[in-house]
């Protein structure tokens, strides 16, 4: 839908609510066409600020493949001070208009892939909140940390999965957790 100039003048402030818009309201088609800050589409080329440094090494931190070698702790630190543009809370920093540089982080705040969502949601300090979602994702992957014999495309992939095992051990009494798996056999 076309803004009226006097609403287009405001989009920066509210470029946090793309997440929402994204992520939570699949009913709208989320413009890609705008680039905070300038009207302009997201693949012009801008100059190089501190956010976009700051996000170059949110990229790296925050990529898939790191997370999964590496946990989610230093994407979390990076990613801390710019969690407003992953909220509904006003930015002072980084300025709105920054927050496109750290969508990294959405891999952090909003994991969409089964592994990212268990690295995020079945660590010992997120299980508490999250036994549900950590419970449905590693139920495909329960032989890895019990005494059942795993198929080998499933026991191929239990190094990937050992957040599971805090759910198992904490979580799952009825299960008898598996203490001869080991990361890496």
């Amino acid at each position: 839908d076309a803004c009226p100039s006097t609403i287009k003048a405001q989009c920066d402030q509210y470029e946090p609510c793309r997440n929402y818009y994204e992520n939570y309201a699949p009913e709208f088609e989320v413009s890609q066409s705008y680039s905070p800050g300038s009207g302009l589409p997201v693949a012009e080329n801008k100059p190089v600020t501190a956010g976009k440094q700051k996000g170059d090494q949110i990229d790296t931190k925050c990529s898939r493949e790191y997370i999964l070698a590496f946990g989610l702790e230093e994407c979390g630190m990076f990613c801390e001070s710019v969690s407003c543009c992953f909220s509904f809370s006003q930015c002072q920093y980084p300025v709105p208009s920054d927050c496109g540089y750290f969508k990294s982080c959405d891999n952090y705040y909003n994991p969409k892939t089964d592994d990212l969502i268990i690295e995020k949601f079945c660590t010992e300090e997120e299980l508490d909140e999250n036994v549900g979602p950590c419970r449905d994702k590693c139920k495909p992957y329960e032989c890895c940390f019990t005494n059942d014999a795993c198929p080998s495309t499933i026991k191929a992939q239990c190094d990937q999965y050992e957040p599971c095992r805090n759910y198992y051990e904490n979580y799952a009494p009825e299960f008898e957790v598996s203490q001869s798996y080991s990361p890496g056999s």
